[in-house]
């Protein structure tokens, strides 16, 4: 009895040997996370081939494209964001417009409506 304890202790101990030597063997990008891929074939082979073409493994053109795709939403958002300034720019400068060029029609005099809206459009410090 005692005999067959010392067996098991002895095989948990090679198994908790065997797998720190195996893992402390594996390179740093093996231990990163995995994920197994379902694709289509044709897709596989259009990767592959423009992994060749790109010099990179399989995996780097993966990594590649997907890092590149979220860059381009990143940079599609701060498109907008610069397009949605800009159309209220617009809107505001034509407001503005419309504000003064109804002033003065009303004949509200120059050099006050001049003053309301210098005074209204500067920007702090």
């Amino acid at each position: 009895m005692y005999l067959s304890y010392v067996i098991v202790n002895i095989k948990e101990v090679l198994y908790y040997i065997v797998i720190n030597v195996w893992y402390l063997a594996m390179s740093d990008n093996q231990k990163d996370p995995q994920y197994k891929l379902r694709w289509s074939e044709e897709l596989r082979d259009k990767v592959m081939l423009s992994a060749k073409e790109q010099n990179r493994s399989i995996n780097q053109e993966i990594v590649a494209r997907l890092e590149k795709s979220f860059n381009e939403d990143n940079n599609q958002k701060m498109f907008s964001e610069k397009e949605t300034i800009h159309a209220m720019q617009k809107l505001m400068s034509s407001i503005v417009s419309n504000a003064i060029s109804t002033l003065l029609q009303h004949g509200v005099d120059k050099d006050i409506v001049e003053k309301i809206f210098v005074a209204k459009t500067k920007t702090p410090n």
